[in-house]
């Protein structure tokens, strides 16, 4: 796949579809209409990230997953970040859920995070690329 064409898509509940194309520093929802067709496809609507590349809470590096749950949170994977970032539905800015800007080994951190499967029961699993792991995360969605 050449890299000017790499999507990761999330999908929540209602079957909006979230993507990140090209490792933008953002994610946008498509809405289908009734006939099944994405409407403004070309745009779709800002829901995290979208001010450039960087460590502030409105921005993210190299987002790799995407993951929404059924309050309609928005969870990335931010990969150049080394974190896992939440943005409440209709907020501006997220909040580092866990990792911070800086590799490493510890079980808190994360060396470049990858993908963002939850389970029924409430756990996100968050790959560690470079650390060979696959950590299992706690998430209360109530927070």
């Amino acid at each position: 796949m050449n890299s000017r064409n790499r999507f990761f898509f999330g999908r929540d509940y209602m079957e909006f579809f979230y993507s990140n194309k090209n490792f933008q520093e953002a994610i946008r929802v498509f809405i289908f209409n009734s006939s099944n067709r994405v409407k403004d496809v070309k745009e779709g609507i800002l829901v995290a990230g979208g001010q450039g590349k960087g460590n502030d809470l409105t921005q993210l590096s190299f987002p790799h997953g995407i993951v929404v749950d059924q309050m309609g949170a928005v969870y990335v994977a931010d990969g150049g970040n080394q974190q896992l970032m939440r943005w409440s539905h209709g907020t501006r800015q997220g909040h580092t859920i866990v990792g911070s800007n800086g590799r490493s080994e510890q079980s808190n951190k994360f060396n470049w995070s990858f993908g963002l499967p939850f389970d029924r029961y409430g756990n996100v699993y968050v790959v560690d690329l470079y650390n060979h792991r696959v950590q299992k995360l706690r998430i209360d969605i109530d927070s």
